[in-house]
């Protein structure tokens, strides 16, 4: 799924970890945890981004491994060029 790169897209980015995680019955605390890493995920993607990037989110479940994804997808931030 595609958010705008935003930190008011975090909550979507939780929302869709803990959509995830409780539809396979996942436990409670595990659904936190994995919500809390894809809030600290999805701020960096967005403090790395410009303001018309989008970031791409995917989790993928498999028996007991779990699969966080993000993609920065758009023009990254660019540092400024150090003095010379």
């Amino acid at each position: 799924m595609q958010l705008a790169a935003d930190h008011a897209e975090g909550a979507a980015a939780r929302a869709i970890t803990r959509v995830s995680f409780e539809r396979d019955h996942v436990r409670p605390d595990a659904v936190n945890d994995a919500a809390l890493v894809m809030s600290e995920l999805f701020s960096n993607a967005v403090r790395a981004s410009n303001e018309a990037a989008t970031v791409a989110v995917e989790v993928t479940l498999g028996g007991d491994q779990v699969e966080l994804a993000l993609a920065n997808c758009g023009d990254a931030f660019q540092p400024p060029l150090p003095r010379s």
